[in-house]
């Protein structure tokens, strides 16, 4: 889901990315190990961890200039995202139906803020699914 047309606001290749890292503030856990609060923790530590450097590397790998916010950005583009939920499917659904059903689904709400004009210039939803 995209409630901004990002094209209406085209982001340079010339222009900096800050990339904050990735929060789960919030998150809500569901599905078969939604109840396994180590997994959960370990999966929260992973995202915040892994999560934004993924993004860095892939934004440079389109050819944007981008890097790994550290601290306050005052300049160029800040992208925030948040993982507000994590289904972890079901694992018998998977094994017994396949072709998708039972997959696992992480949902990532992202804020895109231009720092010259402090305004957010996007915001949209990635859903990543698994299996």
């Amino acid at each position: 889901m995209v409630s901004q047309e990002l094209y209406l606001t085209k982001v340079s290749k010339s222009t900096m990315i800050h990339v904050m890292p990735v929060t789960t503030k919030d998150i809500r856990f569901s599905g078969d190990k939604a109840g396994d609060r180590v997994r959960t923790d370990e999966e929260k530590a992973k995202i915040k961890d892994t999560y934004h450097r993924r993004i860095v590397q892939y934004l440079k790998e389109k050819g944007f200039k981008a890097k790994l916010a550290d601290g306050e950005v005052s300049e160029g583009i800040v992208l925030k995202g948040n993982v507000r939920r994590f289904d972890h499917g079901s694992g018998a659904a998977r094994f017994i139906v396949g072709m998708g059903a039972g997959a696992s689904n992480m949902y990532t709400d992202f804020k895109v803020l231009d720092m010259a004009n402090k305004k957010v210039i996007g915001d949209f939803e990635v859903i990543a699914t698994s299996g």
